[in-house]
This record gives structure tokens, C-alpha cells and sequence, in this order.
């Protein structure tokens, strides 16, 4: 049923893709802060250094996109079980991690909105 639809491998992607930029400048981060030249920051200390930067509040709101969509993937997962993880009791604790995951990324992703709509 999901392999029909190009859209949700779209998004998908995109919300891939927004992550590992969250999780790119995090690190970044942590590395400056084990060297000793900043300190370290979490999720929205990352966004919030991504929108200080030229065209940030443009960045941000890309950003905001994709981590929405990935919450949206993951809650693809979760519900319409895109994965075939099944129903097996194994199969529901997995897919509810999933929708735990959309709702993290969809904090996340209002946190951006938040973070860009306040400037």
C-alpha cells in the first residue's frame, strides 16, 4: 500500500535528511565543547545557532518542514505499519517507539516554528 506512494518516500527523505542536520551541528558541538572552545548544546541549542546564521530564519523553517516530515513518516510507520512489523506483541512495542518518535519529532519540529516565528 506505501510503495504506491512517491510523496511519503518524499517527505520521508526530507525528514531523513533534517535530522542528520540537527544531529550534524549537535555533534559539532560536542566536539567544539570536548576541545574546550564552546559548550556543548542539545536540539534546540542547535536550532537556535542554525537561525543566527545568514538566511537562518530561512533555514529553519526548511528545517521545520522536514523534521515534520519525518515525524510524519514515523507515523506512517506506527500506524498504517509500513515496515510489515505485523502485530505480534514484539511487532507493537516497535510500533509504538515509532509514534514515540513522531511525537518527539514532531516537538521538535514546533520548537523550529516556534524558534523562527519569534524573531
Amino acid at each position: 500500500m506505501i510503495d504506491s506512494f512517491t510523496w511519503v518516500q518524499a517527505v520521508a527523505r526530507a525528514g531523513y535528511f533534517s535530522r542528520g542536520v540537527v544531529y550534524a551541528i549537535i555533534s559539532f558541538f560536542a566536539i567544539l565543547a570536548s576541545l574546550g572552545a564552546a559548550s556543548s548544546k542539545g536540539s534546540e541549542g542547535a536550532l537556535a545557532t542554525l537561525l543566527a546564521q545568514p538566511f537562518g530564519i530561512v533555514l529553519i523553517g526548511i528545517m521545520a518542514c522536514g523534521l515534520a516530515g519525518f515525524s510524519a513518516w514515523r507515523l506512517i510507520q506506527a500506524v498504517m505499519d509500513a515496515d510489515n512489523h505485523g502485530h505480534a506483541p514484539r511487532a507493537l512495542v516497535v510500533r509504538l517507539a515509532l509514534l514515540t518518535s513522531a511525537a518527539t519529532y514532531a516537538t521538535l519540529a514546533v520548537t523550529a516554528l516556534t524558534l523562527a516565528v519569534s524573531l
